[in-house]
């Protein structure tokens, strides 16, 4: 069965480039890194999606960890249209599929406003914990 859980990154709005106050006590240069961290469990041999939405432009770049050695986990970012990564139709933004290691990371440039699906794909033959950082520079 395939486990879904369900989370949004909603990051928050910066001061602008020269500083000053949002209304909601935020202050700081517009260019201030955003960073949050996610922890997950994926099922045998399933996959987990995570929805994301975007309020800063930037370089986003969504890393994939986990600690069970010889598990393979993969990482794939997509358009919301996608809600099931092995539909017809569904295509990736950015994927990182390697067969080894513990670690994917997948990059991409967003605006503020854009909205994706992370999904986290198991071929392991048991469930697996894992931890997603999200950064935005």
């Amino acid at each position: 069965m395939r486990s879904r859980v369900a989370f949004v990154v909603v990051l928050a709005c910066l001061a602008a480039a020269c500083g000053g106050d949002d209304g909601n006590g935020l202050t700081g240069p517009s260019n201030t890194p955003f960073t949050q961290t996610v922890t997950g469990t994926v099922s045998t041999f399933g996959w987990t999606r995570h929805p994301l939405t975007t309020t800063r432009a930037g370089q986003l770049t969504v890393q994939l960890t986990w600690t069970t050695g010889g598990a393979d986990l993969d990482l794939y970012l997509s358009p919301t249209s996608c809600t099931d990564p092995y539909a017809s139709g569904c295509t990736f933004l950015a994927r990182s599929d390697a067969g080894s290691g513990n670690s994917e990371q997948v990059q991409r440039t967003v605006t503020a406003g854009e909205s994706f699906n992370v999904f986290v794909d198991s071929f392991a033959s048991g469930p697996q914990s894992y931890s997603l950082l999200v950064t935005i520079q």
